[in-house]
């Protein structure tokens, strides 16, 4: 991969050893990838919980903490997998809310935003057409890039913790995001609420699916065109 000289200062150690190991990480997955150069990114979301993470993850953090890493970006995380205040009410392993509650204290210390929500681009941060992320729930990668235009890659819980130091992840170029599959759909049904409330039927002697503005959608008429030339994949 082609480093900038930050980049290359960052690997020689000149910002700390977690940032040194974190972009060691992202050229190892960059190479992986075929990726030709970073781009810096400007929020991080991560999957920051024990049961995504699991003892390795933990590890990895827990090294970052010691050696005195912190986020250079704002990072913030995802839903967690343990209720603290109901923990036990529901019978879960106090081990795993244990760890978990070690997690969380060395996201914090890395400086983590405590969001803990799969919605923060309605609650936290919304991003703007072109801008590079690095997010790592499925939903919030989605809406990203379809909704607002922006840039990111599905990031592990590991990447997007490296993105949070560098901040940097490998970049995605356009080519290879055209889409593959396109959907062209004839809108002629009518109102779903005209059809008594139904979400589902019969339209045009086909079964139809409700669209986001209440109109069903005759599946008769959705018409799929694939197309390979653009795809990553050989």
């Amino acid at each position: 991969m082609k480093l900038t000289d930050r980049e290359q200062r960052i690997r020689g150690g000149e910002a700390g050893e977690p940032a040194r190991v974190a972009i060691e990480q992202q050229i190892a997955v960059g190479d992986f990838f075929g990726a030709e150069a970073f781009v810096p990114v400007t929020n991080v979301h991560m999957m920051g919980d024990m049961e995504v993470m699991g003892d390795a993850g933990f590890a990895f953090i827990e090294t970052l903490v010691a050696q005195g890493g912190r986020f250079v970006v704002p990072v913030t995380t995802n839903a967690r997998c343990v209720d603290f205040e109901r923990a036990a009410s529901v019978r879960q392993d106090p081990a795993l809310v244990a760890r978990e509650r070690a997690l969380v204290a060395h996201l914090r210390a890395l400086g983590a935003l405590q969001v803990d929500t799969c919605i923060n681009y309605q609650t936290v941060y919304q991003p703007h057409f072109g801008e590079h992320l690095a997010w790592g729930d499925t939903g919030t990668v989605i809406w990203a890039n379809s909704v607002t235009g922006a840039r990111t890659n599905y990031e592990a819980g590991p990447a997007a913790v490296a993105a949070g130091l560098t901040p940097a992840i490998f970049n995605s170029l356009p080519p290879v995001r055209n889409p593959v599959r396109n959907c062209e759909t004839d809108r002629t049904a009518a109102p779903v609420a005209e059809r008594a409330g139904s979400t589902s039927g019969s339209t045009n002697g086909g079964p139809s699916s409700p669209s986001s503005d209440g109109l069903a959608m005759p599946l008769s008429s959705i018409h799929w065109r694939t197309d390979w030339s653009n795809s990553p994949v050989s």
